[in-house]
């Protein structure tokens, strides 16, 4: 008779790796968003309990659902792709900020901006690699597969 324990050894041997890529990116995604909430609140001179308090919760949000993919939950599925797509503005304004810097010659002066920016870039690489892996039809077909079956593997 199996225990609990290698049932679950079981049912993560049988995730798929493109799962677990999800699972990594949207963990990633929610500290990138975390980090950089972070510097720009410091960099602006408002960094408060509030502002720690949502960063939290954002990096919370991600880890939790991303992991929630693991056992096929849905709605956690659904929450990542809709709540990481908001960032994508946000990601492309820092990203393109970063290259007004290095044209203006302002990457080495403003090192805060710069930091954030850079972090606005992977972030931006990083929501793009999530909906690649989130839409992949190895991620799908585990997700949307009843809970009793084992979902393909990559």
């Amino acid at each position: 008779m199996a225990t609990d324990r290698e049932l679950l050894e079981q049912k993560i041997r049988n995730t798929p790796k493109r799962v677990f890529l999800s699972v990594y990116l949207a963990v990633l995604l929610g500290v990138l968003l975390a980090l950089r909430g972070i510097l720009l609140r410091v960099t602006a001179g408002s960094f408060s309990g509030k502002s720690l308090l949502f960063t939290v919760l954002i990096l919370g949000f991600f880890a939790f659902n991303g992991l929630s993919l693991l056992t096929k939950s849905r709605l956690a599925y659904i929450l990542i792709a809709i709540f990481a797509l908001p960032p994508v503005l946000g990601s492309l304004a820092g990203a393109v900020h970063l290259l007004a810097l290095l044209a203006t010659g302002e990457i080495a002066r403003k090192l805060s901006e710069t930091i954030a920016s850079m972090v606005a870039g992977l972030q931006l690489l990083v929501i793009a690699a999530l909906y690649l892996s989130l839409l992949s039809r190895t991620t799908r077909s585990y997700v949307w597969s009843s809970p009793e079956s084992g979902g393909s593997r990559e």
